[in-house]
């Protein structure tokens, strides 16, 4: 399993790394887990699924 940093998955979703972590912060995206320096780490996965979720969410 690969494990994304935060400044992955803002390239990833064209956002920027702070906007990342408010979408952490209002439980929008969930981290894999936190590492001990206080960083999260996500999976592909998770991302996938957080973009299948605002597409959906856009297309009404």
């Amino acid at each position: 399993m690969k494990l994304l940093t935060t400044r992955k998955v803002a390239e990833n979703l064209g956002f920027s790394t702070r906007y990342v972590c408010l979408l952490v912060k209002s439980d929008k995206i969930k981290p894999f887990a936190v590492l001990d320096n206080g960083h999260n780490v996500f999976t592909n996965e998770a991302i996938e699924a957080f973009k299948a979720r605002k597409e959906a969410k856009d297309a009404k």
